[in-house]
């Protein structure tokens, strides 16, 4: 894969492809934890209202109206790292995305009506969050496993800041966010050229700064907490320190993650759900961010079948970390792995969220050939001595049900 880098005043990154669609999406570097105390939910609550309206686009409707209104989609999600805005469109009409996307992130009105209803829908989102037994169940690992920083609260944010949160107070975060150099990731048939001159007239604020590092590396806090709920399933949540999304040990991470939950061949799955019956929903994945990470097994069983998940659980882990994987099982993973991988590179969509991603979360150009490389590399002993480190930490865990 050809990643061209465009000569513009903030990082624009784009793969040429043959074919009829186009994709953008832009990273504002800060996300939540740019986020101060009392503004828990801000930059969820920002990447709302940039839908609202622009100065170029005054409604809401305008702005569907030049995506949507061709067939193209778009929307906008938030980490702890960045605000993401995405757009996807047939390739003719490629200017339609750029200059939508520009207009949310520099020319949004952030107007106090629109403010009213998006604090409502967010306040909505907490509740049903909150709803939700699996959720409070994650929200509680968070709490234990990252106590005294930003990421022991959800992106989505605390109800009583988002409450609190007026025009002024939201303009202001704005003003902390725009500033900062904005990651430009790319992906459609484009000529270069013609894209770059593009984006060099686009509006942007001046003067542009690197992205601030608003939070150092949290201390992973091991323990345990049972909250007792009166709910028909246990939730069981277990966490071990990974690493963060910069370091190429995340992709170990996640290659353990794929062996022990991550598909329907992997051991916790066919020993919980297949071979036991104990459980419908058992997976594994890797949360990372650019300061931390966590390995983390989610599990909604059985009140009964706790003890002996817990158990099964443990004995993978230790298999893993006592190095006696046999290699036609780490092959196998590494093949889903890989293959998973592949699969998002056929999408301009992807591709262009990808460039982004690494941008911000790895501080560097996306190379996937060496991702794929360094993921075939990866032998029993590397897996061993990753989580024997991480076993070291000591694990966080949340028992939520009757």
């Amino acid at each position: 894969m050809n990643i061209e880098t465009l000569n513009t005043e903030f990082p624009s990154l784009y793969v040429k492809r043959d074919t009829s669609v186009f994709s953008i999406t832009i990273a504002i570097p800060g996300g939540a934890m740019a986020e101060e105390e009392g503004q828990y939910g801000y930059a969820h609550l920002l990447e709302h209202m940039l839908f609202r309206g622009t100065r170029t686009y005054a409604t809401s409707k305008d702005l569907a109206m030049e995506i949507e209104g061709v067939g193209g989609r778009y929307n906008g999600f938030t980490t702890y790292d960045a605000i993401y805005l995405t757009a996807t469109v047939p390739a003719n009409y490629w200017q339609n995305a750029v200059k939508v996307l520009f207009s949310l992130a520099y020319e949004p009105l952030l107007e106090e009506t629109a403010l009213s209803t998006e604090k409502q829908v967010v306040i909505s989102e907490i509740q049903m969050a909150q709803d939700q037994p699996e959720e409070r169940a994650y929200s509680h690992l968070q709490k234990t496993m990252w106590n005294g920083h930003r990421l022991r609260e959800d992106v989505i944010g605390r109800r009583k800041d988002i409450e609190n949160a007026t025009k002024t107070k939201l303009y202001i975060f704005w003003e902390k966010l725009i500033y900062q150099k904005p990651c430009v990731a790319i992906a459609g048939p484009i000529d270069g050229k013609v894209l770059e001159s593009f984006l060099r007239n686009v509006y942007i604020p001046s003067p542009l700064v690197d992205p601030i590092k608003h939070m150092e590396r949290p201390e992973f806090t091991p323990g345990s907490s049972r909250i007792k709920e009166d709910t028909q399933q246990t939730y069981y949540r277990l966490a071990l320190q990974a690493c963060e999304a910069a370091r190429d040990d995340i992709f170990v991470y996640q290659l353990i993650s794929n062996i022990l939950g991550g598909s329907s061949f992997s051991q916790l799955f066919l020993r919980i759900r297949e071979e036991e019956g104990l459980s419908y929903s058992v997976y594994s994945t890797v949360e990372a961010t650019s300061v931390a990470g966590a390995l983390i097994v989610s599990c909604d069983l059985k009140p009964k079948g706790l003890d002996r998940t817990k158990s099964i659980i443990q004995e993978e882990i230790e298999r893993l970390s006592q190095a006696k994987l046999t290699v036609d099982e780490l092959d196998r993973f590494k093949r889903f792995t890989v293959g998973a991988y592949t699969m998002s590179l056929e999408s301009t969509s992807s591709i262009s969220l990808l460039l982004a991603d690494r941008f911000v979360t790895r501080n560097r150009i996306w190379d996937p050939q060496s991702e794929i490389q360094y993921i075939n590399s990866i032998s029993v002993d590397l897996i061993s001595e990753n989580l024997k480190h991480s076993m070291e930490a000591g694990s966080a865990e949340v028992i939520l049900g009757p």
